[in-house]
């Protein structure tokens, strides 16, 4: 890991560079794959200010404290990126336990004893429209001006109900009946 130490009117001692390398280099044990920490300490008046940035693959994490002593602004600093870390780290397992799995080889198959459950959920939304006939294309403009994620119409061409949808690469794309 990559530490850089920066400093704002006033100088920086070994014993607090030494300090601030122990302290950081903590932080790893909640995140391994950290590459780079950036501490920037600054004095303004009576403020002393510690401001501490971690990158990684594909993260980054940042904090700032403002205490009237260095040490305890580089504790507090350190103690919300501990706080990030551990957020971080307990999210991404909780995605991998929660059990979605993105993995072809094992699909989901319909239980029809689970169908029995699902419907009993509750309606929460109606939403009734007038399927108005228009063109794909300008379904799709109508889909770019709009909030929603889909828009529902009947195409002039084929008469059929026909649905547009953005993608989440943003695109547009179509569904419509056999």
């Amino acid at each position: 890991m990559k530490i850089t130490i920066t400093s704002r009117r006033m100088e920086i001692t070994q014993p607090l560079r030494d300090y601030i390398d122990s302290k950081v280099k903590k932080i790893s044990k909640f995140k391994r794959n950290i590459t780079e920490a950036h501490v920037i300490l600054s004095v303004e008046k009576y403020r002393q200010i510690a401001e501490i940035s971690l990158s990684g693959n594909g993260f980054s994490l940042s904090s700032t404290e403002e205490t009237a002593d260095m040490y305890s602004s580089i504790d507090g600093a350190i103690e919300k990126l501990e706080r990030q870390a551990k957020k971080l780290k307990t999210k991404k397992i909780d995605h991998k336990r929660s059990g979605h799995s993105r993995n072809p080889d094992n699909p989901k198959t319909w239980n029809p004893e689970e169908a029995d459950e699902n419907a009993k959920r509750h309606i929460v939304k109606i939403d009734a429209f007038i399927a108005k006939p228009m063109s794909i294309d300008e379904a799709a403009l109508q889909l770019e001006y709009r909030e929603d994620e889909i828009l529902m119409f009947r195409n002039a061409q084929s008469n059929e109900i026909n649905v547009v949808y953005r993608r989440a690469d943003g695109s547009v794309g179509l569904l419509e009946p056999e």
